[in-house]
């Protein structure tokens, strides 16, 4: 890693003439383009590979972003430049250490992809887990996940899982589960809906490594691209202050928030949140 300077950003994001001009437009978030993003371009594409190449993971991974590929990224408030390997070791490090401040036997990502965070988990090996679920919004990405969880012989769960459903998955969560998000909520239209929704499942405590609109700065000018890209990609930028609203009423109990601990695009830092329900049936 390296560090640079703000005006150094052009030369990495190709974005930032487009924030700072009149020709930026909303893009977005709903259902047709999330399937499209992901189900089609990012993880359908994979998927098709993978069925032409079986392979492991971090190949799957470098199909995805090659390793050596550098990228503008934030590591505590600093601009850095990184690989995309640095990144993800980076990042995959971060939630580790917060899982294992407190480790549960029983592990959930809601929205995992193709399962790149949660079986580099499972490889690392740091925490004995008695069950590991891994739920995702496409087809494509449950697919593609089961097939790499068979390759590495990985004891893991992937199902099918959607904020918006009353019961998020059929597939079976144990009560008391850690319950991880990473950049997933940012998707989410109803923040009150899918939070209700997540304390149905009973969980024991719930960690988000998301973007959070309102931590990001009005007063300089790194904060305000990060919410002009916010703003332009249609993320999701309520989750916090309905956090917030829940532990009013007594429902939530926050535990820990760090603002903008890491992000691998400098432009949509990562925020760790972490809360525990204290009413479980209060919604």
């Amino acid at each position: 890693m390296k560090p640079i300077e703000l005006n150094d950003l052009p030369q990495y994001s190709g974005c930032i003439s487009e924030l700072l001009s009149d020709s930026s437009h909303k893009r977005p978030k709903n259902q047709q383009q999330i399937i499209r993003e992901f189900g089609l371009e990012k993880w359908g594409s994979l998927l098709v590979q993978w069925k032409e190449n079986p392979c492991g993971i971090d190949i799957v991974r470098q199909w995805g972003v090659p390793a050596g590929a550098v990228q503008a990224g934030l590591v505590d408030g600093q601009l850095m430049l990184m690989t995309a390997n640095e990144s993800f070791d980076y990042y995959v490090s971060l939630v580790e250490r917060a899982l294992l401040e407190d480790p549960s036997p029983h592990l959930l990502e809601i929205g995992c992809g193709y399962g790149s965070v949660l079986f580099e988990l499972m490889k690392r090996a740091n925490v004995n887990y008695e069950s590991v679920v891994g739920l995702e919004y496409t087809q494509q990405g449950v697919e593609l996940a089961q097939h790499l969880a068979a390759w590495h012989n990985y004891d893991v769960t992937i199902g099918p899982g959607d904020f918006n459903a009353a019961g998020i998955s059929n597939t079976k969560i144990p009560p008391h589960t850690d319950i991880v998000t990473s950049f997933s909520l940012s998707y989410v239209r109803d923040s009150a809906l899918a939070l209700a929704n997540i304390i149905k499942l009973n969980p024991r405590r719930i960690l988000h490594f998301e973007p959070v609109f309102q931590h990001y700065r009005e007063k300089t000018i790194l904060g305000l691209l990060q919410r002009k890209y916010m703003e332009v990609n249609d993320y999701n930028s309520t989750f916090r202050e309905e956090l917030a609203r829940l532990e009013g009423e007594g429902v939530i109990e926050i535990i820990k928030e760090e603002p903008m601990i890491f992000g691998g695009n400098c432009l949509s830092p990562l925020s760790l949140l972490v809360w525990q329900p204290v009413l479980v049936h209060a919604i």
